[in-house]
C-alpha cells in the first residue's frame, strides 16, 4: 500500500517550496482574469492580510475553490492550505491540491495539523483554514465554527486574518440556478492573541472567545453586504 502520510505533512523542503512558489504564481496569472469573468470577483480589505508577515487565514467555506482566493489574495507570499484527507487523496485532483499548497487533515483527528503550523510561520508565511470543518455549498448562514485554528493561532502567537466570503445572486439565477454567483471576498480586522487574554487565562477559553469574535465579524459582514440566501445547490461536481 502506497505511504500517504507525508499528505498530511506541510513539506517545508526547498523543492517543494519552489514547486508552490511556480504552481501559485501560474494560479495568479490565470485565476485573477478567469474570476473576474466568472464571479465579477472583486476583493477588498486586502491592507487588513498585506500588513501582516505571517498567520493563519479563517473564512466561510462554501464553494471548492474558496482556497484559491485566499491565494491569489496573499500572492507573492507563500499560502499553505489545511484541507479534509479526501481531497488530499483523491486519485483526479488530490495531486493537484497538493502542488499548489494542501496538507491533509487527519479523519477524527483535526490537530494533526499542529507540527505543520510552526513550520510555515517560520518560513513567514500563511496557512488557511476553514473553521466549519467541511463544505455547504453557497451557504450564507456560516455552520458553527471549530476552535482548532484559534487554538494553534494562540499556541503560536500569531494573528488571524478573517475573511467573508460573500455570494450574490445574478439576475440570470431565477432561469439557471447552477450560474456562477458574484464573489466578493471581505477580508476584516486582524484577530491578535493578546486581545483575548494573557498566559493567566486558560488557552481553551481564550481559542474559544477568539473562535466567537471571529464567526461573529463573518456573519455579520455578510448580512451587512447582501449575502444571498437564494443561492444554496447541490453542488453538479463532487
Amino acid at each position: 500500500m502506497k505511504d500517504t502520510s507525508r499528505l498530511f505533512e506541510l513539506d517545508d523542503s526547498l523543492s517543494h517550496r519552489l514547486t508552490l512558489h511556480i504552481t501559485q504564481t501560474i494560479i495568479w496569472i490565470l485565476a485573477w482574469p478567469l474570476f473576474l469573468v466568472l464571479y465579477g470577483l472583486r476583493i477588498r480589505g486586502l491592507s487588513h492580510l498585506k500588513n501582516e508577515k505571517r498567520g493563519i487565514i479563517v473564512g466561510n467555506h462554501c464553494q471548492f475553490i474558496d482556497a484559491y482566493y485566499a491565494g491569489i489574495a496573499n500572492w507573492p507570499r507563500l499560502t499553505w492550505f489545511a484541507v479534509e484527507s479526501n481531497n488530499i487523496l483523491r486519485k483526479d485532483v488530490g495531486w493537484l491540491n497538493w502542488i499548489t499548497g494542501a496538507f491533509g487533515i487527519r479523519d477524527g483527528y483535526p490537530m494533526s495539523i499542529a507540527s505543520s503550523i510552526p513550520k510555515a510561520m517560520k518560513l513567514n508565511s500563511f496557512v488557511t483554514i476553514f473553521p466549519e470543518g467541511r463544505l455547504k455549498h453557497r451557504n450564507q448562514d456560516i455552520l458553527p465554527f471549530h476552535k482548532g485554528a484559534f487554538y494553534l493561532a494562540i499556541q503560536n502567537d500569531v494573528p488571524v486574518v478573517p475573511y467573508a466570503q460573500i455570494l450574490h445572486k445574478r439576475f440570470l439565477h431565477r432561469w439557471f440556478t447552477h450560474l456562477f454567483p458574484r464573489v466578493t471576498i471581505q477580508y476584516l480586522p486582524v484577530l491578535y492573541p493578546a486581545d483575548f487574554g494573557d498566559e493567566t487565562v486558560p488557552m481553551k477559553k481564550r481559542a474559544e472567545l477568539m473562535c466567537s469574535k471571529a464567526a461573529e465579524m463573518i456573519q455579520n459582514c455578510i448580512d451587512e453586504n447582501g449575502g444571498s440566501r437564494e443561492l444554496e445547490t447541490d453542488p453538479l461536481f463532487s
